[in-house]
């Protein structure tokens, strides 16, 4: 009679543990899906980069921007103590371009640069023929795959793409500009790469 006790006793603890399992398992998913689906600033890192327009010191080893908040800094292209370049996206050649630039620490070295200006173009996918346009304003209107956005921003040199509803920006998908001239564009992500041309 004990070992029907015993059997019961850890039959049930054997349950409860499963449950258990099976409700944090439930709980982890539930939790990541709430995450994917918060507004880009809840679920991104803090936004450091500088924002702003090409100022004319710029030059062969350095970037002058002036940024929003009206202070001017000069930038290395190439880190003199490692010799690192900074990724530049777009081009420097001409002032007054809008740019987003990621730094070192020490807010002296180039970590990446985007020229807003040579991002806000028309382009489109070949052979497919999907047209991507950034509107100054933010807005967006793009359809691939099933999936829709209608809002795009810059984070930390990252391009969001996502959905704006009543301020906030949802079901975000961040991009990596891998590539970015006058006549091409290229964007990824773990999930998808995509390759525009100037149209």
């Amino acid at each position: 009679m004990r070992m029907k006790y015993i059997s019961l006793s850890l039959f049930t603890l054997l349950l409860a543990t499963g449950m258990c399992f099976y409700s944090c398992n439930k709980k982890a998913g539930n939790e990541k899906q709430a995450q994917s689906l918060t507004s880009s600033k809840d679920v991104l890192t803090p936004d450091t980069a500088l924002y702003g327009s090409l100022g004319e010191g710029t030059g062969m080893s350095c970037v002058e921007i002036i940024t929003h908040t009206g202070d001017t800094l000069t930038l290395n292209k190439i880190n003199e103590q490692t010799g690192y370049a900074g990724t530049l996206l777009g081009g420097t050649e001409h002032y007054g371009d809008s740019l987003t630039i990621t730094t070192d620490s020490n807010r002296e070295n180039i970590i990446t640069l985007v020229n807003i200006k040579t991002l806000t173009k028309e382009w489109q996918t070949n052979p497919d023929s999907i047209t991507l346009k950034l509107n100054p304003d933010g807005s967006i209107h793009l359809k691939r795959n099933g999936k829709q956005w209608n809002h795009w921003k810059m984070w930390n040199t990252q391009l969001i793409l996502g959905q704006q509803k009543e301020g906030e920006l949802s079901e975000c998908d961040t991009f990596e500009i891998r590539e970015l001239n006058q006549d091409s564009l290229v964007i990824a992500n773990p999930n998808n790469m995509l390759k525009f041309y100037k149209k």
